[in-house]
């Protein structure tokens, strides 16, 4: 059973968009993965790439995480900026307008090395262009990859005053 957003926490309009949510994922390199193994959560900070629908991670080839996915896939995956400084809210400076996307899906750990190879490169696309993934590259880092199934973004450049879309699948 897949997890669904809590459509049902604030009365507010939530405007189908997938264009401005891939955009915003899409445009964050960081974000936290978040999952569960018998009814612990555990988050993870890790940067990621995306693209048509898919979260792409990478990390070692052993390690806690891995072994979570394999015995409960269902995860969720938040980004975050920050677009301002901390303002006076109610006088307090304490707010900070930012964007937020929540992406829901289901993860894998990826064992095809081809499969692999062509993820990892994305991430040398991003953060490295030009260079190209080598052996090296695979005998050290494992992928993850998030079919998201259901996402959603927050954007708040004026506090209190939020705007909310949501992805869905095409």
């Amino acid at each position: 059973m897949a997890i669904q957003p809590n459509k049902a926490k604030t009365p507010h309009v939530t405007v189908p968009n997938n264009e401005v949510c891939e955009k915003l994922m899409g445009g964050i390199t960081e974000g936290v993965l978040v999952m569960s193994r018998d009814d612990m959560p555990y988050a993870v900070p890790m940067n990621h790439t995306y693209r048509g629908g898919k979260i792409y991670l990478h990390c070692g080839l052993k390690g806690r995480k891995l072994d979570i996915i394999r015995n409960n896939p269902h995860v969720c995956f938040v980004a975050y900026r920050y677009i301002g400084s901390p303002v006076d809210d109610r006088g307090y400076v304490c707010h900070s307008t930012c964007e937020s996307v929540i992406a829901y899906g289901t993860a894998r750990v990826v064992t095809g090395v081809e499969e692999r190879r062509e993820m990892l490169q994305t991430f040398v696309e991003r953060f490295q262009p030009g260079r190209q993934v080598t052996d090296q590259d695979l005998a050290r880092c494992g992928c993850i990859v998030i079919d998201v199934e259901h996402m959603t973004v927050r954007r708040e450049a004026i506090p209190r005053e939020c705007t909310y879309w949501e992805w869905s699948p095409r």
